[in-house]
């Protein structure tokens, strides 16, 4: 992430936990079935797409310090691009 980015996920945390420490939680309005049928199933989506990208950020993070440490990451995309061009040759 780069300095803009991480900034602005910083100010969103720091809106979301006050509006949560000022206003609470909000309730769902729907019935207990619509509950049931439509809100956990979409919570439970998000929850494991959001886990994902921890996964995914840690995964490129290690790599990108990995190439770093080895003095291959000095150019952002010079470790890979081979590979990056050949599996785009065979997606052609």
């Amino acid at each position: 992430m780069d300095d803009g980015s991480c900034g602005l996920v910083g100010l969103w945390l720091v809106a979301y936990v006050t509006k949560q420490l000022l206003f609470g939680r909000d309730q769902f309005g729907g019935t207990l079935e619509q509950y049931w049928s439509m809100y956990v199933p979409i919570l439970t989506l998000h929850t494991s797409l959001a886990m994902a990208t921890i996964g995914l950020g840690a995964t490129n993070m290690v790599i990108g310090l990995r190439q770093f440490r080895n003095g291959t990451g000095i150019e952002a995309m010079v470790g890979g691009v081979s590979r990056h061009r050949h599996l785009g040759h065979m997606m052609q």
